[in-house]
Parts: structure tokens; sequence; C-alpha cells
């Protein structure tokens, strides 16, 4: 069983509990390197959808991997043709949070703050519009480096890479019903063709609570139409039963909670963040 990967040291610890739970398997690891990891003076919402997955997609299709390890929230809405999201694992953290030496409502006017999201960048901005924001590219400990070298006063990441790494930050968790975090975030994926030999063992490491839940927020995003490129944030809880969502504009933040119980209510939910995306 070969698992494809990228070779942070984030994708790598991901892949570590994949393979933990696969104990028994003859694996190999390929780590690739994906253009979102190569191109890094460019900010990610140049690159389109999948900037972190689509070599790996690629990989899975000609055979050249058996499957792959992802970030969920990396991930296009739909999968990619001839591939399945076959499994994901129980959910870790959801929340951002603010790597810095006092909190949010502390920073100084004029402070410099990194983050490559747009949809982080967007609530900041109207949260406070008084410090700048500034785009912030490379893995975990590349942009804590640039932090810690004084290049920002303060960065935003997300909590579950900063506990998988063991990292011993001193941080300030946003609020996630203000900051609601990416569809997928804090998930770990596993990503396999679709008559892949290896379906059946794959389907057993998914948590079906977490698929639930990130099933709704992945079906939101895919009747917006888009992906991670845009300021929206969703997040499903009660396997995918209520849902809370943000979306920005340049004039305004839409929040929406709101119980799910049909596929009208994915749709009127997705309906209602495009408006707030628009300014309508």
């Amino acid at each position: 069983m070969i698992i494809g990967t990228r070779s942070s040291s984030l994708a790598m610890a991901q892949t570590n509990t994949v393979i933990s739970l696969l104990a028994g398997e003859d694996i190999e690891v390929k780590k690739i390197s994906t253009s979102g990891d190569r191109i890094t003076d460019k900010p990610l919402r140049s690159f389109g959808l999948g900037a972190f997955v689509r070599e790996l997609d690629a990989m899975i299709v000609s055979g050249e991997i058996d499957l792959a390890v992802n970030s969920l929230k990396d991930m296009p809405s739909e999968d990619a043709e001839g591939t399945m999201l076959v499994a994901v694992l129980p959910r870790g953290p959801i929340e951002d949070v603010l790597l810095s030496d006092v909190p949010l409502e502390e920073l100084p006017q004029g402070a410099v703050v990194g983050t490559s999201s747009v949809r982080r960048a967007a609530i900041l901005h109207h949260i406070r519009p008084d410090i700048e924001i500034k785009d912030l590219r490379g893995n975990v400990h590349t942009r804590l480096d640039k932090w810690k070298r004084g290049e920002y006063d303060a960065i935003i990441l997300a909590r579950a890479g900063l506990e998988r790494l063991h990292l011993q930050e001193k941080y300030h968790i946003l609020d996630p019903n203000v900051f609601v975090p990416a569809a997928g975030q804090g998930a770990i994926a596993v990503v396999c063709a679709k008559n892949s030999p290896y379906r059946e063992r794959l389907a057993q490491l998914n948590d079906e609570a977490t698929r639930k839940d990130v099933d709704v927020e992945r079906k939101i995003l895919c009747e917006l139409g888009s992906g991670c490129s845009i300021p929206v944030g969703i997040h499903a809880t009660e396997e995918g039963s209520f849902v809370t969502a943000v979306a920005v504009s340049e004039e305004r933040i839409v929040r929406i909670s709101q119980r799910v119980n049909s596929e009208n209510d994915i749709k009127s939910i997705a309906a209602e963040l495009r408006r707030g995306i628009d300014g309508e």
C-alpha cells in the first residue's frame, strides 16, 4: 500500500496517524511536493482550487499511489474524477488561533497580522480595520519562524496543526462563532481511487459522526460553486444537523445559525452565503 502525502511536518504527522490505524499493512510512504508547496511567493487564492491536493489526486488516478492523506479543508468541495473521499478521521480542534503576545483586541493600531486565508483576512478586516493584514505562506514552522523574526506582530493558524505537531506556543483561541472555521477544518481525509482494492479496508477508518458533519459542510460549499478561495466559513455539528456559517463582503458580514433537516436547507444556506459574499 503506497501512501502519498506532502512532505511538511504536519502532513507527515497526519499520515503517521493514518499509518498507526493501518497496523499490519505493508506500507510505503511517497512524499510529493505540490504546486502549493513549491510556489510560495504568490497568494494561495491565485492557484485556484486544490493547490495542495491536485498532484496527489492525479497520482491516485495514474496508480502511482494507492491513497493520499490530506487536510480536508485543503480539498475542493467535490472529489476529483476517479477518486473518492473514502474516510474521514475523528475531527480535531476546529478553531483558528492568534499567535501573539496579546489577544486580538489588545493588538496596537497598525499591527501587522499574517494569514494566507481569505476567510480569516476578511473577518479580521471587519473586526480590526485599523491593523495591517499581510500574506503569510509556508509550512507551520516557516510561518512561526517569520513571526518570531518580527516580520509579523501576530499570525493566525489552525489550532489542529499546532496540536498535531505538539508545538508549545503561546496562542489565543479565536471565537469560532466569529472566526467560523473553513469547511473541513480540523479533519484528516483519506482519499483513494473509486476502484481501489483497498477501499473496504480504508473505509474502516471512517468516523461516522465527523463524516456527517463535513459532508454537510462540503455540500454547502459545492452549492456555492467554490472551495477554499472565498471568504466563507462553514461548521456543521450534531452529525450535520446544525450549521454555523459566515460570509464576508467588503461592506458586511452575514452570519447564519440554522438547523439542517433537508437538502433544501443546504441550498438555502448556500444561497444566503452567496448573497453575503456578493454584498447583496
